[in-house]
């Protein structure tokens, strides 16, 4: 992470306002879905994240996403 690098301003991050499918394919992102469960416990394995069905890994990441917006929010607004 370059914390010089003038796109993410020395925050080490960038923000994302297109689709990242613009830019990477499809199996890309799902392969980053993946890894970031990993820090959950939930790793793609037999018997763990690979049993489960595709649906239930889309609703997964859903309320992972929704849950982070909820709380970015509550901070944004408690200070």
């Amino acid at each position: 992470m370059d914390r010089d690098c003038e796109a993410c301003q020395g925050e080490g991050t960038t923000a994302v306002v297109e689709c990242p499918m613009k830019y990477v394919g499809s199996d890309m992102i799902d392969a980053a879905n993946l890894a970031s469960m990993c820090k959950q416990g939930v790793y793609p394995v037999h018997g763990g994240l690979l049993d489960q069905s595709a649906w239930f890994i889309s609703f997964l990441q859903r309320l992972r996403s929704e849950t982070n917006t909820i709380e970015a929010e509550r901070i944004k607004n408690n200070g």
